[in-house]
Parts: structure tokens; C-alpha cells; sequence
């Protein structure tokens, strides 16, 4: 290994980490992002929701962060929120409960009740619940 490889893999590490933010500030202007709405009554039931500027009757994604249940964000997908709010898309991005704190079914059950928090909420942020993804 160089002395400039740490470098450019530092500054490649960077570029990436970096990359939604950029996207976020040249993308405010068209879109609303809703934080940390609750769907649910533990810590972990939040949801972030991505609207493009005028969505009326806009389809849906439902968006759950990888993590194999046992980490991960909805903030570290909020690249994607942003894109799709882009495209005319409203992106609701979840976090759930991990395993070993809870078990399975637990997980499917946090989803579950973050989709009905779509079907009854996101009407009122421009959404159709039947265009749902």
C-alpha cells in the first residue's frame, strides 16, 4: 500500500458519507421532509416521511432500512427519500425494533403497523394509499 492509498480511500469514504447530504441541500427546495412521526408506542417507532412540493394522490414507498433486525437507521437511507421525493415519489422510511430486544414476530409486526400508519395518514401528506409500494 502507497502513503496516498489511506489517502484516496479516505477521501473515497468521505465522498460517499458526504454524497446524501449534498443531495439533501439541492433537493430541500422541492420537497418537505416529515421527522420522526410516531406509528408506534416503543422508542424505535418512528417514521420519516420524504413529500415532493404539490403531491396530490402521489404513489407511496414504504422504505425499511437493512440491518438483519439487529441495526440500522431510517436516517441512512435518507438519500433514498430524497430521490424518489425527486421523482414525484413520497418515500415514508421506517425504523423498527432489534433483535436480541425483541424476537421474531416482533419485527414483522413493527412493519405492519408502520404500513397502516401509511394507509390511514398519508392521505393528508398528498399520498394515495392505494398507489402503496
Amino acid at each position: 500500500m502507497t502513503r496516498t492509498a489511506p489517502r484516496r480511500l479516505l477521501a473515497l469514504l468521505l465522498a460517499f458519507a458526504c454524497g446524501p447530504l449534498a443531495l439533501a441541500e439541492s433537493s430541500m427546495e422541492r420537497l418537505t421532509v416529515h421527522r420522526d412521526l410516531t406509528y408506534a408506542a416503543h422508542a424505535r417507532g418512528t417514521l420519516d416521511v420524504y413529500v415532493p412540493d404539490g403531491a396530490d394522490g402521489a404513489p407511496v414507498v414504504l422504505f425499511v432500512h437493512g440491518g438483519a433486525l439487529l441495526f440500522g437507521d431510517k436516517s441512512l437511507v435518507a438519500h433514498v427519500g430524497l430521490r424518489l421525493a425527486r421523482e414525484g415519489v413520497i418515500t415514508v422510511a421506517v425504523n423498527h425494533r432489534f433483535s436480541p430486544d425483541v424476537s421474531h414476530p416482533e419485527h414483522v409486526r413493527d412493519v405492519a403497523a408502520a404500513t397502516r400508519w401509511v394507509v390511514d395518514e398519508i392521505a393528508a401528506h398528498g399520498g394515495d394509499p392505494a398507489r402503496l409500494v
